[in-house]
């Protein structure tokens, strides 16, 4: 794990941050969504002093891709129908329907900092250019991977129900960072996905400690939010622990399980490492992610049928994608010119 691609994750927390604290008005009618801006900002003028101006461009043009998924993803939850044993869909609504006016304000705001960073990186840069990553497409990846582990976490919070099957919203985009698992696993070995599960972890921890800023900050009077802010940012803290317990669990021992198949099947037969791995890897994630994330907040009845949809949809989603997983791990292996085995791996999960 380099510089340029931890940079690039957390620059990817940050917007998404962004998302959630641009609902918080503070004293003075001050925006909470200036806080990350303002990070991004710092952390975009020491990387463009770092990385050549395309890849710059390329990265931001990346996080307005990452606002405009963001938004669409947040309204899509909404719409889903909820659970009636689910009593925060009022405050869900209200916290996650970002208007197109701060949507707006967003992008402005991001518009502005690529603007001040590259005056920065045009005409005080002195310092040394960054080589390129050995891997040219695992920033990118990693940008992904993150993004899509950010959103599942806070929207999984709403418990969702079609005809008997509940399940939280989080189930419909946490598989494919399974599937992210097992592409890193499998072209580039099992120490990058070690290193990239605990960035993803440190990144969760990045998007926590803010939004606990933000909830303990004074609002505006006459911003009149704070409870169903309260109740949303307020709980990601306690899904964001129990995911981490799970995420950590289920990837670890995912990718451990993909890397052995690998020797033990010599490279050959990619889906049944990509299926067995994820079999059981969700299984472990699954039973410890909804026992922490929702013992005391709903029905043991309901855990219960969420659980099992849940793993049932993952695994589904898991055989389902096994064609897109060929086409990403043979385009990777051909252009990152990697098919690693872990042959002499130690597999310490904390060792990096």
């Amino acid at each position: 794990m380099n510089f340029q691609t931890l940079s690039a994750m957390l620059m990817v927390t940050l917007t998404i941050t962004a998302m959630i604290l641009s609902q918080k008005i503070l004293l003075g009618s001050i925006n909470a969504a200036l806080i990350p801006l303002f990070l991004i900002l710092l952390l975009g003028i020491f990387l463009g002093l770092k990385i050549n101006k395309k890849a710059l461009i390329l990265r931001f043009l990346f996080l307005m891709f990452v606002l405009l998924g963001t938004f669409g993803i947040f309204h899509f939850a909404i719409a889903l129908p909820a659970t009636p044993t689910w009593p925060f869909q009022t405050a869900y609504a209200q916290i996650l329907k970002i208007s197109p006016n701060t949507l707006g304000f967003l992008i402005v705001g991001l518009l502005i900092i690529f603007l001040i960073i590259l005056f920065f990186s045009l005409f005080f840069s002195k310092t040394k250019i960054l080589s390129p990553p050995r891997y040219r497409h695992l920033t990118w990846i990693s940008m992904v991977f993150v993004g899509i582990l950010l959103v599942s976490n806070i929207t999984t919070q709403k418990v969702i129900q079609w005809k008997i099957i509940s399940v939280d919203v989080g189930t419909l985009y946490f598989p494919i960072t399974y599937l992210f698992n097992n592409i890193f696993t499998e072209v580039y070995g099992y120490g990058v996905s070690r290193r990239l599960i605990w960035s993803g972890l440190f990144c969760n921890l990045a998007m926590v400690f803010l939004l606990q800023i933000s909830t303990w900050l004074p609002g505006d009077s006459a911003w009149h939010l704070q409870t169903a802010y309260q109740i949303i940012a307020g709980n990601i803290p306690r899904i964001v622990f129990a995911s981490i317990c799970g995420f950590l669990c289920g990837e670890f021992l995912n990718s451990f399980i993909l890397a052995k198949l690998k020797i033990l099947t010599q490279g050959r037969w990619l889906w049944t490492r990509t299926v067995s791995s994820t079999v059981i890897g969700n299984l472990v994630d699954s039973l410890i992610f909804n026992l922490i994330a929702f013992t005391g907040v709903l029905p043991f009845s309901i855990i219960v049928n969420i659980t099992q949809w849940q793993y049932a949809i993952k695994v589904g989603i898991e055989i389902l994608a096994t064609p897109i997983t060929y086409a990403v791990v043979n385009y990777l292996k051909k252009s990152d010119h990697e098919d690693y085995f872990d042959i002499k791996t130690k597999f310490n999960p904390f060792r990096f």
